[in-house]
């Protein structure tokens, strides 16, 4: 069987079905100011920027740069390189860490990091979108998996569960209660 040729430059780029997650954190407080984001693999980091300023609730409005392997990326103002590079041309690997920077004058320092558990989601999503496979998951059933893992890693899951049937009955109270006695 012929083996597919990679598409030219000329056909455009190649659409990748691929999510990465990414813990970003805020340095310096306490209590520690994190969240959990998805993105695609395509995205650039200037995109990246954009889903961490909603995702902490900055206003966009201060130059910004990533350190990445001894590399800045970010506002040109900043004399970074361009932020145009994809997250999959970065070739991060599991427990990748590098600092993201916003507002240069007094930066707020975040730590970004994919963990194991992300990469073991992506891999689910993977098997799940393969050719091979009989059943496939449409991208909104990829999605939906995505967004129940985050709300069990975040602890949200079961808030949730308890809106939508609120006669659900909490197992695990008494473990709960004599975990906090101790």
């Amino acid at each position: 069987m012929p083996k597919r040729a990679k598409p030219s430059p000329a056909s455009g780029p190649e659409i990748s079905d691929a999510i990465m997650q990414f813990k970003v954190w805020l340095l310096g407080l306490s209590p520690m100011v994190w969240r959990r984001v998805h993105v695609p693999a395509d995205f650039t980091l200037r995109q990246l920027h954009g889903v961490i300023q909603v995702a902490m609730g900055w206003e966009g409005a201060h130059l910004f740069q990533f350190h990445l392997r001894a590399v800045r990326y970010g506002s040109s103002e900043a004399s970074a390189r361009s932020p145009e590079a994809t997250l999959e041309s970065l070739r991060f690997r599991r427990g990748a860490r590098f600092v993201y920077e916003y507002d240069l004058n007094v930066p707020w320092r975040h730590e970004i990091s994919s963990a194991f558990v992300e990469a073991t989601v992506n891999a689910v999503v993977s098997k799940r979108f393969a050719k091979k496979q009989q059943m496939q998951w449409t991208r909104r059933g990829a999605h939906l998996l995505l967004q129940t893992r985050t709300r069990a890693l975040d602890g949200t899951l079961r808030s949730t569960f308890e809106h939508w049937f609120p006669g659900l009955a909490n197992d695990n109270a008494d473990r709960i209660i004599q975990g906090a006695a101790a």
